[in-house]
């Protein structure tokens, strides 16, 4: 198998304008590429997000989709005409690379989109296909770089036993 270059971002916050993304096979966007998930902010990083100088262009949402999160068929829909590839909980082969894509993660904070309890993590996490390569998530693991800045643990433990089996 040929050397494949993966260009990983995610948090934009409607920040993408800003970026330098150098020529690659994949780029991923773990979630959060708006503040609100509102359609103009949407369209606008779709747009820009599909001229990125990539093959393959993978997404999945994060927990500040809120508004977009309630239409997942109709973001797929808008990805899919823009080139770009649209995950929500499940698996795909690209280019020779198998891919999971979940934007779920435990509740943070209040309002957010895509917030599960653990026993709904456990249930996704489950199905995370065993000869996956790259896994897209938009929440860590309990206790693997998931520290808030008061020090509490935000990660998915059900995420990081599925990692751990």
């Amino acid at each position: 198998m040929t050397k494949k270059t993966i260009c990983c971002i995610s948090d934009t916050h409607t920040y993408h304008h800003n970026l330098l993304i150098k020529p690659c096979d994949f780029i991923v966007h773990a979630g959060d590429f708006t503040s609100y998930g509102r359609m103009k902010e949407v369209i606008d990083f779709l747009d820009w997000y599909s001229k990125v100088p990539a093959e393959f262009k993978i997404l999945i949402c994060g927990n500040h989709e809120v508004e977009i999160g309630e239409f997942i068929p109709l973001l797929t829909a808008m990805c899919k005409e823009r080139g770009i590839t649209y995950m929500h909980n499940e698996a795909i082969d690209l280019g020779g690379v198998s891919f999971f894509g979940s934007p779920n993660s435990p509740p943070f904070g209040q309002g957010w989109a895509f917030n599960s309890v653990e026993k709904r993590l456990a249930l996704i996490y489950d199905s995370i296909p065993t000869h996956t390569q790259v896994l897209i998530t938009h929440g860590p693991p309990h206790a693997i770089l998931d520290c808030t800045l008061d020090g509490d643990n935000a990660g998915s433990v059900a995420l990081y036993n599925r990692l751990k089996a």
